[in-house]
């Protein structure tokens, strides 16, 4: 019940106050970083904001999805999949905060903690998304696909510790890097292990002004010790993870390309070793069509694994941005599952998703 409430004042609030759909577009185009956008919009007048040195901004968003599967049992669901609250503010010229909250199916603690900025870069304590593949770097309400790929599924998406972001060639060149707990969103820590993460990207085509202006190249790494624990949750001892990750990303004139390898290996502490490693590919093009964007797209991803079910997808879809006032986006997904075992479920999604 609170969030279902919880949905229907944040739509509200969304055709109230919504943010324009076109700065969407430049975030998806690279023009612009979501920060930046915070950052200016929070120089104009809104109700949500204080007028001084110390600023808050208050922002949020609602999925709804509706789904249908052949194969499934039930065949059609209605989803309330996220609907979130997030509130940033300065304190000072170089200090801020952040807490973001998630209402669908419960109330938790999404990204939350406080930073500070020093030159070109940031130090970050708290929760927040983990540095190693793009699509769990990207915010649920700008993925390209309704759903994450299956290969950033097998990771968390945040976790709780230290980060540190730097840039470096005005902006051409970006370090990462983290130092968690390595157990995950609103996770206890199980061990005093703790898991290092970097993660650094390039430009190197940057300011060209052509078409190679906007690729991006990057690779992390990411080690610690897990617990881990038998059928009786008996605990067998710490073992060792290791992620490797590479990606590529190319945005030029409403196309964009990107796709991303995750290798992950992991030696038991009961004995033994299992590894997954997968990778996609998708491409999407933005068409603004009067006052509204069309966006087709494409997606194909393949997962293996000793601890996972194998096989491969292929998503095609359509987003459709509302350009103007209101920031509301509108998605249809179909997904095509071949499984290595098991029965396949193919997939219809519909996303409205409302912002502000």
């Amino acid at each position: 019940m609170f969030a279902a409430v919880a949905c229907l004042v944040m739509v509200f609030a969304a055709s109230a106050f919504a943010r324009d759909a076109r700065l969407d577009y430049l975030v998806n185009q690279g023009k612009v970083t979501e920060e930046e956008v915070a950052a200016a919009e929070t120089e104009g007048p809104s109700t949500w904001m204080a007028r001084d040195a110390y600023d808050v901004y208050i922002s949020g968003f609602t999925q709804v999805w509706w789904s249908y599967a052949e194969d499934r049992d039930p065949d059609t669901e209605f989803v309330l999949n996220r609907a979130r609250l997030k509130i940033t503010g300065n304190l000072g010229d170089n200090w801020g905060f952040v807490i973001n909250p998630e209402f669908a199916g419960g109330v938790a603690l999404m990204d939350v903690g406080a930073w500070y900025n020093y030159g070109d870069g940031k130090i970050f304590v708290g929760q927040k998304q983990m540095p190693i593949v793009l699509e769990n770097s990207t915010s649920s309400s700008m993925l390209d696909t309704i759903k994450r790929s299956q290969i950033a599924g097998q990771l968390d998406v945040r976790d709780l510790g230290v980060f540190v972001d730097y840039g470096f060639l005005e902006g051409q060149v970006g370090v990462e890097a983290a130092v968690t707990n390595g157990t995950g969103t609103n996770t206890a820590e199980d061990n005093d292990a703790k898991d290092y993460t970097i993660r650094v990207w390039g430009k190197p085509f940057m300011g060209t002004e052509g078409p190679a202006d906007g690729l991006l190249i990057g690779a992390a790494y990411s080690m610690g010790d897990q617990q881990e624990l038998d059928a009786n949750s008996i605990d067998l001892g710490d073992f060792d993870r290791t992620i490797y990750a590479a990606m590529v990303q190319w945005v030029y004139e409403g196309i964009k390309v990107q796709g991303e390898y995750v290798n992950v290996d992991q030696d038991l502490a009961g004995g033994g070793s299992n590894g997954t490693d997968g990778w996609y590919a998708l491409a999407s093009y933005d068409l603004p069509v009067d006052s509204i964007v069309v966006t087709p797209l494409a997606k194909y991803e393949v997962l293996n694994g000793d601890a996972v079910a194998e096989g491969e997808w292929i998503t095609l879809g359509v987003r459709i941005s509302f350009v103007g006032t209101h920031d509301v986006k509108l998605d249809a997904n179909y997904i095509l599952e071949d499984l290595d075992a098991g029965e396949d479920v193919d997939e219809f999604i519909l996303q409205l998703q409302a912002s502000f």
